[in-house]
């Protein structure tokens, strides 16, 4: 059931991020939830439930915003598993460690994306004019970490769910 749970929150997400949040710019930029979420929820679970929930996360973003299908799906899953192998060792009440997460992980979702494009023969010199916005990006994400973290705890504790301190 809890799993139902962090699949619901995706999803709606997701409804969220291709509708409301494109209102929500900041300096022309739009926060990446779904990889903050992806973060998230594989640094409190394990590397097949992270891979799962990015793997499921990038397929959707995918389907629903990406003229690709494979490239989002392909790095959230990249990014799930690897946290996710790292859950055990890490210290859950450390919010720094979120923080500093999330950049690394933004900046790997937008060096992996300019790879992959460059060996699908895409034009990726058009990168190079938008890196104030991938630092823009970058610091939006790392400040929305702490608070999407908060809003989750709240969500999953209304139905008993205590995600960042116990296991799934």
């Amino acid at each position: 059931m809890k799993r139902l749970y962090i699949i619901l929150i995706v999803f709606v997400n997701l409804i969220l991020q291709i509708t409301l949040y494109n209102f929500v710019k900041i300096f022309d930029v739009v926060p990446n939830i779904a990889l903050i979420l992806v973060v998230l929820f594989s640094l409190t679970t394990n590397e097949y439930m992270g891979g799962f929930i990015g793997l499921f996360t990038g397929i959707l973003y995918d389907v629903l915003i990406m003229d690709i299908i494979g490239i989002n799906a392909l790095i959230y899953f990249i990014v799930g598993v690897t946290l996710g192998h790292f859950s055990e060792e890490i210290n859950r009440e450390n919010k720094i460690l979120y923080i500093f997460v999330t950049v690394i992980a933004t900046v790997f979702y937008h060096f992996a994306t300019a790879f992959v494009m460059f060996f699908l023969k895409m034009d990726i010199y058009n990168i190079l004019l938008i890196v104030d916005k991938i630092i823009i990006q970058i610091i939006i994400n790392s400040l929305l970490c702490i608070p999407v973290q908060r809003l989750l705890s709240y969500i999953l504790g209304l139905v008993n769910i205590k995600l960042f301190n116990n296991r799934l």
